[in-house]
């Protein structure tokens, strides 16, 4: 083949290259597809000094079945001045992926409950309830989250919906610090990881990873993996599940930042929330329930771990004026119409939830008129 007929069959390659994907890339927006869903990398986090990683502001994905919007300040709420207006009344709900939410950000905990409590207070006092739940933050990024970031937004109250990331690094959470657990799902550290950030770049690429059924790091393709490790199984032989004082003693690093969390609230005359997520780890489960929950052979320890956690944040509530325990698992009968897996909530589940911490909060008068 002569230099010209090789220089003409690479312009011609490259012409039908830069056609399939300008084809594949009106294909995305024929079918309503937002190529972010089926991203390894979809830069929905972005590195934080303080943190290891964060939400990244005014990030969005606009897919045809899910819609998660980012505000300037990197929370998964509306636009929110920093600055709280006089007559308002402001309430932060912190955790990981449970708060941060599976469904579009008109159906999270925190956009229902505002709904709700505005219905009530609306006509004297305007509500508003900012999202700071992030996937995989455990009590380590909350307390340090509100330190950086969230006491600025001079908080009246503070709802801790939170345990189980913490329960995933049972193992090792006394020993763990925050300045070494720098972690940002963004990283590209490998050849492989550098690959997939090449193929992410490119429509054509990613629908024929699509087309191969390859997975990404978006959950059924629109969502994200879970940052934290997941529970390891423990049999009797690992762990005698009755011996409480261990899993309390296991579980002090979430005690101790639990307890700072409530100083910190006291310093700035904020209400403090603490409850444990609702979820289908209960004494009786249905086979269908059991087919959620990956790893059944460890609900005991689970369960007790679930306990103890409760025990703690009792016992934290006693000890801090400003700081209350709610155990909403009394309030919700759980089962699987509720769930998207183990403790995952669907939008049913979100409106059950957001209902009784909406009645929480009016019976126990946290917002006067």
């Amino acid at each position: 083949m002569t230099g010209n007929k090789i220089f003409v069959f690479s312009i011609s390659i490259i012409i039908i290259i830069i056609g399939l994907e300008l084809l594949t890339k009106s294909l995305f927006f024929i079918l309503d597809r937002d190529i972010k869903a089926y991203k390894y990398y979809p830069d929905r986090y972005k590195k934080s000094k303080d943190l290891g990683y964060e939400l990244t502001p005014d990030w969005e994905l606009d897919h045809y079945n899910l819609h998660e919007k980012f505000n300037s300040s990197g929370f998964r709420s509306p636009e929110i001045d920093q600055k709280k207006p006089d007559n308002n009344y402001r309430i932060i709900i912190t955790g990981s992926s449970i708060v941060y939410g599976r469904t579009s950000n008109s159906y999270t905990i925190s956009h229902l409950l505002e709904k709700k409590l505005n219905k009530v207070y609306g006509k004297t006092k305007k509500i508003e309830v900012i999202n700071a739940g992030v996937p995989g933050y455990n009590t380590f990024h909350i307390l340090k989250q509100f330190q950086t970031k969230l006491e600025q937004f001079s908080p009246d109250l503070i709802i801790h919906y939170q345990f189980f990331t913490d329960l995933s690094i049972i193992d090792f959470g006394n020993e763990f610090s925050l300045k070494g657990y720098i972690f940002n799902p963004n990283n590209a550290t490998s050849i492989k990881d550098n690959l997939k950030s090449f193929i992410d770049k490119s429509y054509l690429l990613t629908m024929v990873k699509v087309a191969y059924g390859i997975s990404s790091n978006n959950r059924n393709n629109q969502q994200f993996q879970s940052i934290a490790k997941d529970f390891k199984v423990k049999n009797s032989s690992e762990i005698i599940i009755n011996k409480q004082y261990e899993i309390y003693q296991q579980l002090n690093f979430f005690k101790q930042n639990l307890d700072l969390l409530a100083n910190e609230c006291n310093k700035i005359d904020a209400d403090l929330i603490l409850c444990i997520p609702i979820s289908l780890y209960k004494p009786f489960n249905t086979p269908d329930e059991i087919n959620l929950i990956d790893n059944y052979d460890s609900k005991d320890f689970i369960l007790n771990s679930i306990g103890t956690g409760k025990n703690i944040i009792k016992e934290i509530s006693t000890v801090n004026s400003n700081t209350f325990y709610f155990d909403i698992s009394k309030n919700i009968k759980s089962d699987i119409s509720l769930f998207d897996d183990k403790y995952h909530p669907l939008e049913k589940g979100n409106n059950i939830i957001s209902e009784e911490l909406k009645n929480y909060i009016v019976r126990n008068k946290f917002i006067k008129n």
